[in-house]
């Protein structure tokens, strides 16, 4: 079955999930609330949200989840790494980020 291997823990709170993942699972084993209205899989949400295609590498942070893409092509992502993000460290993360941008 194509859904039992959609979501792989790799362990240290890091997952491997499927673009063809749909939402409805996502949500259920990561207790999310994802909006599935206008897509119906992870790959398709995610790509809304880059606003492109993305490619490997990319990452963006929804629901104090990390998503990063491990696998994709031109016209899809195929595989994202999810790892989970305490608040806090998306606060530090872009004070970081807007420190190196901005010294003091």
């Amino acid at each position: 079955d194509e859904g039992d291997d959609a979501i792989i823990a790799e362990g240290e709170g890091r997952y491997r999930v499927k673009a063809l993942t749909e939402i409805g699972q996502f949500n259920a084993s990561f207790d999310t609330e994802l909006s599935n209205a206008s897509f119906d899989t992870i790959g398709g949400l995610l790509t809304e949200q880059f606003g492109r295609v993305p490619r490997r590498g990319d990452a963006v942070v929804l629901d104090d989840l990390r998503f990063e893409v491990l696998r994709a092509d031109a016209r899809t992502p195929h595989l994202f790494q999810v790892t989970r993000v305490p608040k806090k460290t998306v606060v530090e993360e872009f004070a970081s980020t807007d420190e190196q941008k901005h010294p003091a």
